[in-house]
């Protein structure tokens, strides 16, 4: 119970952090460098799936869960290229595009490094330290700073020292050499091809509509849906909490229908009234009707419910269930914003995305469900 509960306090402050950043940002701000944010955060999510995928995932199945120093530099040769890409494709116009970048980068590679760190339950806390370190510093850069550029450019050299001290405390002293290190990604060619397929399928169902908003919405609606996403960060962070429990246990942790439905069902109930609040007063959000906050709930409960369950299947090797119910989810969220934007008015607004995240959401939970209790090597765990 200690260690669970040492997760999810990492987690929270990790939310709390990212939280109080965006708020800060959002008051001082104009709304476009704040809808860029946003944009940057959720490129982010993508490059830290990305990481996980090509250098910890094999991790998990291993009984040494230290990188060596190249995977260090492998992971951030890639993370880097990525980030090059994604600064032409978004932000090469933008007078603040390259800092962006530079925050992107630092804060993907903080966060794999995190994740690689929490896989030891005896290395959280120095986890808990890097973070509240992070959250302060960088909420104080954005507080006092005046000028845009000049508090991504803090965040970002917060990040590299964070970085270096998660780094200290998860690379092994062992080294293998550089070119067998770069060749061991292609070691296990079906188990890669099902880690990079997991990418875009975890990342698209709560982070793909900023892709959508983009162009066919506006920055104000990226910005309210932002701030509704952060209000589902303490439910992402506890599901994140989970997630790096059951990847500590390499596959030996037994899950019980309390975890998977009574739990998620009483943190729905609490956690949706209180987001309302908080929509209405801190964040000054305009609320859309009771369709929003029901899509807003059926995403809470569904988002616990799946990182469950998917973390379960994927220690125990089964990502091919894990890409199915993905697939189903990004199939069905495209289907409702491609429906929204040809017979709405005005675009793809902020109900109608939480809307296409709850369809998915649901689906997903529902798939990953019928593929738990039917895998012979895992069924009897919920029973």
């Amino acid at each position: 119970m200690k260690e669970k509960i040492l997760y999810i306090v990492d987690q929270f402050l990790f939310s709390a952090v990212n939280f109080i950043v965006f708020i800060i940002l959002d008051y001082r701000f104009d709304v476009d460098d704040v809808a860029q944010y946003a944009i940057m955060i959720s490129a982010a999510a993508f490059l830290l799936n990305f990481g996980f995928a090509i250098k910890v995932e094999r991790l998990l199945f291993s009984s040494d869960r230290l990188f060596s120093a190249n995977d260090f530099f492998v992971l951030c040769m890639l993370l880097f290229i990525a980030s090059v890409v994604l600064y032409f494709l978004l932000w090469f116009t933008y007078a603040g595009g390259f800092w962006l970048a530079m925050v992107m980068f630092t804060s993907s590679v903080l966060w794999v490094i995190r994740r690689v760190c929490v896989l030891d339950s005896k290395r959280v806390k120095y986890s808990v330290a890097a973070t509240l370190v992070v959250g302060t510093l960088a909420s104080l850069s954005a507080y006092v700073c005046n000028v845009y550029v000049d508090v991504l450019m803090l965040v970002c050299l917060v990040n590299c020292m964070a970085l270096i001290y998660l780094s200290l405390l998860t690379i092994k002293k062992k080294n293998e050499s550089f070119k067998d290190n770069v060749f061991s990604i292609f070691a296990d060619p079906p188990a890669l091809a099902k880690s990079v397929m997991l990418v875009p399928l975890l990342w698209f169902p709560s982070n793909g509509i900023y892709l959508f908003l983009a162009s066919l919405g506006s920055p104000a609606a990226i910005v309210e849906v932002r701030k509704l996403l952060m209000l589902l960060s303490p439910i992402q962070q506890i599901s994140g909490a989970m997630i790096n429990f059951v990847f500590s246990k390499g596959g030996g942790y037994k899950v019980t229908y309390l975890e998977v439905w009574v739990a998620p069902l009483t943190i729905t109930l609490i956690v949706t009234p209180v987001a309302a609040i908080l929509y209405g007063t801190l964040l000054d959000g305009t609320s859309e009707g009771i369709f929003m906050w029901a899509a807003f709930a059926l995403i809470v409960f569904a988002m616990i419910v799946i990182s469950l369950l998917q973390s379960n299947l994927r220690v125990l090797g089964k990502q091919a269930s894990v890409i199915a119910s993905l697939a189903v989810a990004v199939a069905v969220k495209l289907s409702f914003l491609f429906g929204f934007y040809s017979f709405g008015e005005g675009g793809v607004g902020v109900t109608d995305s939480l809307v296409s995240m709850a369809a998915a959401y649901a689906l997903s939970a529902l798939f990953l469900y019928i593929f738990f209790v039917n895998d012979k090597r895992i069924s009897r765990w919920t029973r």
